[in-house]
């Protein structure tokens, strides 16, 4: 479930909605790749998401 909420708050904070003062955009501010804060938001949903159907897919593995 933490994982879960982890890929909803990572959408919500900032792909959905745009924030100037969240962490991606400050991210992208000191990173010298031409991404913004939303394409950040993308990235570290991706790997969240990722890490959520690794775990579920281990989950099922162990317990069946």
């Amino acid at each position: 479930m933490n994982s879960l909420f982890s890929v909803y708050d990572i959408y919500d904070d900032l792909i959905s909605r745009r924030v100037n003062s969240s962490d991606a955009e400050k991210f992208a501010d000191l990173c010298p790749c031409p991404c913004n804060g939303v394409g950040w938001g993308v990235i570290w949903g991706m790997i969240s998401f990722v890490f959520l159907c690794g775990a579920m897919y281990l989950g099922l593995v162990i317990l069946s």
